[in-house]
């Protein structure tokens, strides 16, 4: 047996033998998990990158947390839905290795990212003085670079100490692991025993860090109200992504170092499949709705889509048209409304000129009206709707357009009168609300 360690080139994953009569419908439905998956996943990510306000330590690492689930589940979910398609369900011997590797990595990755998040929730609710301080942009590159190169390391070792002379093929689950390829092994190398016992020494310590912050944030909440609210906001979805994890994770670990196989062949698979399902599905979805910077985003651009979406099929309005007509019916409507105008005579924007794009205004304000274009004022509208949601009459904007031309006629004389030399005491220019 030992000439022929070296022909095994091919593993047979006997996971899926008796998923013969059903292998459609479960295609169809995994396939869908792995569509959520994605979509939920990028979701996130992508409002985090955008939106420049969720540039914090927290949503931070809530994007490397998704962007993990992604990796994750890229070594798993594309072979299974291959194998549920195919008569046989075989991986090569490096297939298998890697995608032992990504798995692995993933799960250390995401158990480091929650240390990470714990250790930001400790610094924001135990010491909230130091936390700019502490929490800054260097340091936050650190954590995260550490976050994914300790797991990766680790995991390569552990990865590399698998690959010892093999006297068997068959893997009885539906996805490679190193234990399961360590036990093919033709003799038990020391090593690679030490290194699984090192991960998990480094991981419970992960745990017990996480177990040790939240003790603290526990006795801080208990002393403060505000803290309280703090952390019933932000530590819940954490403690909740964290329960998910590491549920999921047991369940496996105790099927693959003590399965019995009294247990049917899907009670396994799902066991198997929980940490591959469950976290990258949920951990999105608590965030989602659980975080109100987060959730408004999403809520905003899908309103917002929704609306133009209605526009762009009127053949009678161009693209200036387009725009302003979402931001009239989401935020200008509103404030008509609530000045006492009626849902069908609220004001329109026909009469709009083109250049009103540019305008910037958040109130009534001088300061903010002087940037409007002159051709606004002759909108012949009963209220005036910049993009930002303010709403001012006609009878406001004209008085605040000719008080600021006094204004700018009299600055320009003092300005005309200090270029030739002369002093000039004058009372300070007031502008009446």
């Amino acid at each position: 047996m030992m000439d022929n360690v070296s022909v095994i080139t091919m593993f047979t994953l006997s996971g899926l033998n008796g998923t013969a009569n059903y292998r459609v419908p479960l295609f169809a439905l995994t396939l869908l998990c792995y569509c959520v998956i994605w979509l939920v996943n990028v979701t996130v990510i992508v409002t985090i990158i955008v939106d420049k306000s969720l540039h914090e330590p927290m949503y931070i690492f809530l994007c490397n947390l998704c962007i993990n689930g992604l990796y994750g589940t890229s070594g798993f979910y594309p072979k299974f839905l291959i194998d549920l398609l195919s008569p046989t369900h075989v991986i090569s011997y490096a297939g298998c290795l890697l995608q032992a590797f990504v798995l692995h990595s993933s799960a250390g990755a995401d158990i480091s990212v929650l240390a990470l998040m714990a250790y930001d929730r400790y610094v924001a609710i135990c010491q909230p003085l130091l936390y700019h301080s502490v929490m800054t942009k260097q340091r936050i590159c650190v954590f995260v670079f550490f976050a994914w190169l300790v797991p990766f390391f680790l995991l390569l070792i552990s990865t590399v100490a698998s690959t010892a002379k093999l006297c068997g093929s068959h893997i009885p689950k539906i996805y490679c692991v190193n234990g399961l390829i360590s036990n093919l092994a033709c003799s038990v190398s020391i090593l690679s025993i030490i290194i699984a016992y090192f991960n998990y020494t480094s991981y419970f310590g992960h745990a017990v860090f996480v177990v040790w912050t939240y003790i603290y944030m526990i006795k801080t909440c208990l002393r403060s109200k505000e803290n309280r609210s703090k952390f019933m906001k932000t530590c819940l979805p954490h403690l909740l992504s964290l329960t998910v994890f590491v549920v999921s994770l047991l369940f496996d670990l105790f099927y693959t170092r003590l399965g019995s196989k009294d247990l049917s062949q899907s009670v396994q698979n799902f066991m198997a499949l929980e940490f591959l399902l469950f976290p990258p599905i949920v951990n999105p979805l608590i965030y989602g709705f659980q975080l109100t910077q987060i959730r408004k985003r999403i809520q905003h651009f899908v309103s917002v889509r929704r609306l133009a979406s209605n526009y762009v099929n009127r053949d009678d309005r161009t693209p200036t048209h387009i725009i302003m007509s979402v931001i009239h019916s989401t935020r200008c409507g509103q404030k008509a409304a609530r000045k006492g105008f009626p849902r069908n005579q609220q004001p329109g924007i026909s009469s709009v000129p083109a250049d009103v794009s540019s305008i910037s205004a958040d109130s009534c304000t001088p300061a903010n009206v002087s940037s409007v274009p002159a051709s606004v004022f002759s909108v012949t509208a009963s209220v005036s709707c910049f993009p930002s949601g303010s709403c001012c009459g006609p009878a406001q904007v004209s008085i605040v357009h000719s008080r600021l031309s006094s204004v700018r006629a009299r600055l320009s004389s003092v300005s005309a009168t200090l270029s030739n030399g002369t002093r000039v005491f004058s009372r300070p220019v007031r502008v009446s609300s």
